[in-house]
């Protein structure tokens, strides 16, 4: 059955743990009705894709590069109990988790020192994804940071993901100075002209994607846009307060002087990257995956606390688009939700999730309802105190999370 890999971007300790550790063993209690229609989304031969062998690291051995690959983790835990999701982790160079950890065994290889605001938060990005890619079961990618946390229940996630036929990327652009604007054009930097790069392809989108397997392995591959990015797109303050990148730093120390630069490589490569190969029309033109509140004048969302996390606000994440036409719109997960129940059911049960565990939002669906593109699936950021108040949430079947086991 394909699968949905969890990308895991983390500054270190996971501090929402218990709530992913509960969203998986949801997970492992339910299962697509009709699994035929899934597996024929798998390809029939996988020995000719892209195999990143610089991946595999001799020193952990055979057994644990494979659980890597499969973004399993050790035999029994919670994430191999489960056929929905993969995990795949990229902590610093170094960290491991702990025997009984959701994450341990599950950190990629060959990772890199990751800092803020530099390209080097895109070349762990792609570490991920190449991790990923080993597994062809893995056919959608999602990035996420230590801080996300899921807003929907497992089953209508997978079910999502695997029926959107478009990136939750914006690649798209129109010839209009606002345009322009939005995709913040002054940050194009006259050394990024290749033969087959220019002006014209500059993109910007959130940094949490979610995508199918065909652009991900464009990612994975790239070797033309990416050493571009190391080189011309990083941010630079004289006054210390953001560190350069190393290549910088080694000429600032011999003296060179250089202005300020704010070229966050994070929003802008994967969806030039796209726009290089042509592939703009397979992004949604939104790039809306995970909630965020910028509200605050900071380069960083509001982060939700203990007392901020209750039922209201999972209604405010779930309805909220994020750009319409029509300012008052809004997402209406209702129908997701009562078509998910009735297409997933408890593995080897006869009885679909809305017969063994009636709603009041139940109703006669007999194919999943997708919630629009503009529908966060995800939101950040979580303080990692509120984690009682989250798993709290989880319980409530009707308006929480709803992706505690006893809603499965």
């Amino acid at each position: 059955m394909p699968k949905v890999a969890l990308l895991f971007l983390a500054r270190g300790a996971m501090p929402l743990e218990p709530a992913w550790r509960e969203f998986l063993e949801a997970a492992a209690l339910t299962e697509p009705v009709s699994l035929q229609r899934y597996t024929a989304m798998l390809p029939v031969d996988a020995s000719n894709e892209m195999v990143p062998t610089e991946l595999v690291d001799a020193g952990r051995g055979a057994a644990a590069t494979a659980a890597v690959a499969a973004g399993e983790g050790a035999p029994g835990s919670v994430v191999d109990r489960q056929r929905l999701f993969s995990v795949y982790i990229h902590p610093p160079p170094g960290y491991s988790y702990s025997p009984g950890s959701v994450f341990a065994g599950l950190e990629v290889p060959n990772r890199v020192t990751v800092m803020w605001a530099q390209y080097s938060v895109v070349e762990a990005e792609r570490r991920l994804l190449q991790a990923a890619l080993l597994d062809p079961l893995n056919q959608r990618f999602v990035l996420l940071s230590e801080a996300c946390l899921p807003i929907y229940p497992p089953h209508l996630l997978w079910a999502q993901l695997m029926a959107e036929d478009k990136a939750r990327v914006n690649a798209c652009a129109t010839p209009t100075p606002e345009d322009a604007e939005r995709r913040y054009v002054k940050r194009w930097e006259r050394g990024m002209h290749t033969e087959r790069m220019s002006k014209t392809h500059w993109r910007k989108s959130a940094q949490w994607f979610a995508l199918a397997r065909p652009l991900a392995q464009v990612i994975a591959a790239d070797d033309h846009v990416a050493p571009v990015f190391e080189r011309e797109c990083f941010t630079y303050a004289p006054d210390g307060k953001v560190p350069a990148p190393p290549h910088l730093q080694a000429l600032l120390d011999a003296g060179f002087r250089m202005q300020k630069r704010a070229c966050v490589a994070d929003e802008h490569y994967v969806p030039t990257l796209l726009a290089v190969h042509g592939l703009d029309n397979q992004t949604d033109c939104l790039g809306v995956m995970t909630h965020a509140d910028w509200a605050w004048p900071s380069w960083s969302p509001k982060t939700y606390q203990t007392f901020e996390v209750t039922l209201p606000l999972i209604a405010r994440l779930r309805a909220k688009k994020w750009y319409t036409p029509e300012p008052d719109a809004a997402c209406d997960p209702g129908p997701s939700l009562a078509s998910a129940d009735a297409v997933f059911r408890r593995p080897g049960d006869a009885r679909n999730l809305a017969v063994r565990r009636p709603s009041k939002r139940a109703g006669t669906h007999r194919e999943f309802v997708p919630l629009g593109p503009a529908c966060s699936l995800f939101a950040r950021k979580f303080d990692g105190k509120s984690i009682d108040a989250v798993l709290w949430a989880a319980m409530d079947c009707e308006e929480g999370f709803a992706w505690h086991r006893i809603c499965m």
